[in-house]
């Protein structure tokens, strides 16, 4: 009997000091947003980031990231700018349209895939290769879109 007392009491003083702190046992009033989400609900810090450039500004980071690791000439960066412009402004578009999950995975291939192949004609033999290198290592961690920024081993030469 005196135990239930004993326990009664903590109880109700744990109670009393939760009530007085001010938040009790209910949820935090604050009123942050939830952290972004990366592909397959994970959270990814470089999202929001990317949540509010423009497909030219995308395109900007993109090309001048494979300027330098792929050593690209004043004429394929403009060439590869446009490419991606396209690429971004597309994915972009068909993301804000809504449609089903199978329709979207499709038509984002498609893109991805007239990108590629403009790609494959504005580098060369050596840059595609490593360009390709450079997208299959981005791609090997879903939702992990920093993984690609560190430099590349280099082209050999420009021919």
């Amino acid at each position: 009997m005196k135990t239930n007392k004993i326990f009664l009491s903590v109880v109700m003083l744990l109670m009393i000091m939760g009530a007085v702190s001010g938040r009790g046992f209910a949820q935090s009033d604050d009123k942050r947003d939830p952290p972004p989400m990366g592909r397959i609900g994970e959270p990814h810090d470089g999202m929001i980031d990317d949540i509010n450039k423009t497909p030219q500004e995308r395109a900007t980071m993109r090309a001048d990231k494979m300027k330098l690791d792929l050593l690209l000439t004043d004429d394929q960066y403009k060439s590869v700018y446009n490419v991606l412009v396209t690429e971004i402004t597309a994915s972009m578009k068909l993301r804000n349209e809504g449609t089903d999950r199978e329709t979207m995975r499709s038509e984002m291939m498609r893109i991805h895939e007239d990108a590629d192949d403009q790609m494959k004609g504005i580098l060369t033999a050596d840059q595609y290769k490593l360009y390709k290198k450079q997208m299959k290592d981005m791609m090997k961690k879903p939702g992990d879109h920093d993984n690609h920024r560190g430099p590349m081993e280099k082209p050999k030469d420009h021919d």
